[in-house]
């Protein structure tokens, strides 16, 4: 059972650092405009042996795009790299206020998202 853990672990440690780099290049088009949309093409998803780990072989097994890979990772971040969503709170300079791309609610001095809709919208921008 630790193998298989171990298995899983490393296959979603590559998974958040590529969802880490889309995030960040998604910005970089959007937000500073110092990137091209094509740039997102030359982006490499990650791929795994289905049999390296189960979470290999869930994306094998549904032939998961990148659009479901980001939802299921956006899902997943909350309980497995919280601190990999911090980025949600910079706000828009031009206001002072959240970007509402990301899909932050206050009540009563708590801040949550609306994960994964809000974000995964973000993302597909250029991809729909």
């Amino acid at each position: 059972m630790e193998l298989i853990s171990e298995a899983n672990a490393t296959c979603l440690e590559s998974e958040l650092e590529w969802f880490q780099t889309l995030w960040l290049l998604r910005g970089k088009i959007t937000f500073e405009l110092s990137e091209q949309e094509s740039a997102l093409d030359q982006l490499a998803i990650p791929s795994y042996p289905p049999e390296s780990s189960n979470y290999a072989k869930l994306i094998a097994e549904y032939g998961m795009t990148m659009e479901e890979r980001l939802v299921l990772l956006l899902a997943l971040i909350p309980y497995i790299k919280p601190a990999q969503l911090d980025i949600l709170q910079i706000k828009n300079q031009n206001f002072d206020l959240p970007f509402t791309e990301f899909g932050e609610s206050k009540a009563k001095n708590i801040v949550a998202y609306y994960l994964p809709v809000k974000p995964s919208c973000f993302y597909w921008q250029v991809l729909v």
